[in-house]
Order: C-alpha cells, then structure tokens, then sequence
C-alpha cells in the first residue's frame, strides 16, 4: 500500500482553544459515560448485588423474628434485655437498608455521572493547558502513514521572528473520535484517557488519512 503524506495546518487563537477545550471535554465525558454503562450493566455483578439484596432481607427477617421472640419469651441465655432491643434495632436499620438498595443504586449512578462530568473537565483543561500557555500559535501535523509529526510556529524573539518546533512524533491508536476543532485518539474504543489530540479547524483532511488505516473513526456533531 502507498503511504499518504498530507500536512495540516491549523491557526490556534484563544477563540479556537476554548472551543477546542470543550470539545475534547464532551469527547472525554462520551467515553467515560460508556465505560459507566458498562460498568453498570455488568450482568455478574447485578446478579450478585441482587443475590446479596435478598439474602440479607432474609437473615435480617430471622434476626427480626428471633429477637422479638426473645422479647415474648424472655429465654435464659446471656443477652440482656437491653442487648436484645439493640439488636433488634440493628436487624431493621439493616433490612430497611436493603430494602432501599434500588433507590441508592440511582444516587449511585447520578453521583457517579457528577463526578465523571467534574474529571472530564479537569482532564480536558490539563490536554490544553499547554496549548493556551503559548497562545496564538500555528500547529501542523505531518502525516506518514499512520505516523503523526507535531510541529508548532510561534515568535522566538521580541522582534516577532518565528520558527517551527518539533513538539512529538506519535502512531495513530486504533480508534478515534472526532468533532469539528479536534480528533481525540484512544488506545482502544473502551479506553478512557486520550493518547493524542489533533487540533484543526478541517477535519476531513485527517479523516481521509484516518480511513486508509485499520483504525475506527466515531464523528461527534457539535452542539
């Protein structure tokens, strides 16, 4: 197969990176509310969160039934009166626990969502803060094959000279998601941290190199 070559030359302003900032931000949340799903739809630990939920009901019955008759019959065991009373209060918080289990599960599960939205954000902004630090700059990505070449343009001097820096040479991942200011490359399609970041204001240059490699392409419309 004959290796593309094509060049990519984005102009990078605050304007453009804080728009880029909030799409690599929604490209990371996409992926991380996947990984939760996943997490959450997990047949074997829903059968056992389940098993668990009521088995513990019935124990907490016994204990429950037990204790009250106790209470009734006033058996010759160690237990005081006032034991049998804490213990009987102990059994019903547990059981009402239990009982409760769907309804934690839903906090669980927003909780979760809350979390993975303030993480992604954090993350987004650290994948950019170098970028913003050096503001306004050109970035060109050279492409070789599957091969990506990051160079920056920016002034080297008071005089305003510029000069393009080679910043990192990397290979495309497997799978990639892409929206209009950035192309986001994962490890694979379950991963959750990115491994490269492309800025560039038109993506079809990189999706038509992206599609001449064994490497799956998801676009993302902007909101």
């Amino acid at each position: 197969m004959t290796i593309k070559e094509s060049t990519i030359l984005t102009e990078v302003d605050d304007a453009f990176i804080q728009q880029a900032e909030d799409q690599v931000y929604r490209i990371l949340l996409q992926q991380r509310r996947a990984f939760n799903q996943r997490w959450q739809d997990n047949t074997t630990m829903n059968k056992g969160k389940t098993v668990l939920r009521y088995f513990g009901l019935l124990l907490c019955l016994a204990g429950i039934v037990i204790m009250l008759l106790a209470l009734v019959y006033q058996p010759t065991w160690s237990f005081s009166q006032a034991q049998v009373y804490g213990l009987l209060v102990f059994f019903v918080l547990v059981a009402w626990f239990f009982i409760q289990m769907p309804k934690f599960d839903a906090k669980a599960k927003k909780w979760t969502d809350n979390t993975s939205q303030k993480s992604c954000r954090k993350l987004a902004k650290r994948c950019v803060k170098q970028a913003k630090g050096m503001l306004p700059f050109q970035a060109q990505y050279e492409i070789k094959g599957d091969l990506i070449s990051y160079y920056r343009k920016q002034p080297t001097s008071d005089e305003g000279h510029e000069q393009w820096h080679f910043v990192w040479n990397r290979k495309m991942c497997r799978y990639a998601v892409q929206s209009a200011l950035v192309t986001v490359f994962f490890k694979q399609a379950k991963s959750i941290q990115p491994k490269i970041i492309v800025l560039h204001d038109k993506p079809d240059e990189l999706k038509a190199s992206i599609r001449l490699y064994d490497i799956s392409l998801l676009s993302m419309t902007s909101e």
